[in-house]
């Protein structure tokens, strides 16, 4: 922060590759107050994790930060595509930072910023990326004040009506598969 304090956030998920250099998850999730309102950080790979979403609900950040370095277009697309739904479920707004590549480093990579909001119609519109595999600084305004009010009057911010929720919700699991299921699949 301008005053000098800052926020740590361990990653929680490691990937295949984090795993095999040693590195050790972390086990907590930090939410803070920030001049910008409540805010989470959600390392990476720790973005496509329901549980960690799920943990994250209580708290209802107004600003979600999802650092990345992914190697493949697969996991840039991952990455990403989870950022975009944690906007639209926490009814918040996602800054998604990636490194880009650089030539002379052995390592693949493959990024790209994006800053989203809740896609509500309440909220001005907010949708912007940055040029994949490009050093960019991309930016917006962000009404935290006005997301907070429209949050809470809106039937559209699933952490708000899944706690609303009287009825319980129940999985009912598929009958087992049979022979003709598996043939119709292939």
């Amino acid at each position: 922060f301008a005053d000098g304090r800052a926020v740590f956030q361990d990653k929680i998920y490691l990937t295949p590759d984090e795993k095999e250099w040693g590195w050790e998850p972390g086990t907590q999730l930090n939410v803070f107050n920030s001049p910008w309102g409540r805010t989470a950080i959600l390392i990476c790979f720790d973005c496509e994790f329901p549980s960690v979403s799920r943990l994250m609900a209580g708290a209802r950040p107004d600003l979600i930060l999802v650092p990345s370095w992914t190697s493949t277009t697969a996991g840039l697309n991952r990455v990403e595509w989870a950022a975009r739904s944690r906007a639209i479920e926490h009814y918040a707004f996602v800054i998604k930072t990636a490194t880009v590549p650089d030539p002379s480093s052995p390592l693949p990579n493959f990024g790209q910023a994006t800053i989203v909001g809740p896609q509500d119609a309440s909220v001005a519109p907010i949708a912007v990326q940055g040029a994949l595999n490009q050093s960019s600084i991309v930016y917006a305004a962000l009404d935290i004040s006005a997301a907070r009010t429209a949050r809470s009057r809106t039937g559209y911010d699933p952490v708000g009506e899944e706690s609303r929720r009287t009825a319980p919700l129940v999985l009912n699991p598929p009958a087992p598969a049979t022979q003709q299921d598996s043939r119709a699949q292939e």
